[in-house]
């Protein structure tokens, strides 16, 4: 009996483990999607107002055009030609290489991109926190879950710009390594903080019902 207990525990653990990583792939990229959509919007609004609209125009056409290649390796090559030298222009195309790079299997270029935009001392806090969620999120698709876990630390800490964000990486950092407990106090803090969208509440609250507990 004992040993039948444990083979069912062992199963029911991996059923859970293969839901959380479906649920990470369907929602993994929107995580942060959105934010990076978000931030870098809201700099090409600024941007685009205060250079001369042929010039934001011109820019802003190269990004689009490089973001449309498919090949994700020939679209990293893409942004990293471009040299964009006006307002946040370059911290979008440098970010959009590491996007593609990490999307083509070149973890290692992604993140060296993401280790020189986190230690730019010019670069400005919501980007170089930009850089260093992301960075933590390409640990956790490329398996090191303990990496994952450990980078995303100083970024859920009070104050900081994407706080709830690195926290939900961290409670799926727990499920993947078997920490359900962990996991769950995570998860209720996303859905008990008074900032958090609808959006991040959905996705804690399916996530948790993934590990099979029912938010409150």
């Amino acid at each position: 009996m004992a040993n039948t207990d444990s083979f069912l525990e062992e199963v029911t653990e991996e059923v859970r483990q293969d839901r959380m990583f479906r649920l990470w792939k369907r929602y993994g990229p929107y995580v942060l999607g959105v934010v990076f959509l978000t931030v870098g919007a809201a700099a090409f609004w600024q941007w685009n107002a205060n250079q001369q609209r042929i010039a934001a125009q011109e820019t802003g056409g190269a990004l689009s055009g490089a973001s449309q290649v498919d090949d994700a390796t020939a679209r990293a090559d893409a942004f990293a030609s471009l040299t964009p030298t006006v307002g946040d222009a370059a911290l979008l195309a440098r970010f959009g290489e590491a996007a593609a790079a990490g999307e083509a299997g070149d973890v290692d270029r992604a993140q060296a991109i993401y280790a020189q935009i986190s230690a730019d001392q010019d670069v400005p806090k919501r980007w170089t926190a930009l850089a260093d969620l992301k960075a933590a999120a390409l640990l956790l698709n490329s398996g090191d879950t303990e990496a994952a876990l450990a980078a995303t630390l100083p970024l859920a800490a009070d104050g900081e710009p994407y706080r709830l964000l690195a926290i939900e990486l961290q409670a799926i950092a727990h499920v993947l390594t078997g920490d359900l407990e962990q996991a769950q106090t995570a998860f209720e803090t996303i859905l008990n903080d008074p900032t958090s969208t609808p959006t991040l509440q959905g996705r804690a609250a399916e996530f948790m019902r993934s590990i099979g507990v029912e938010p409150n």
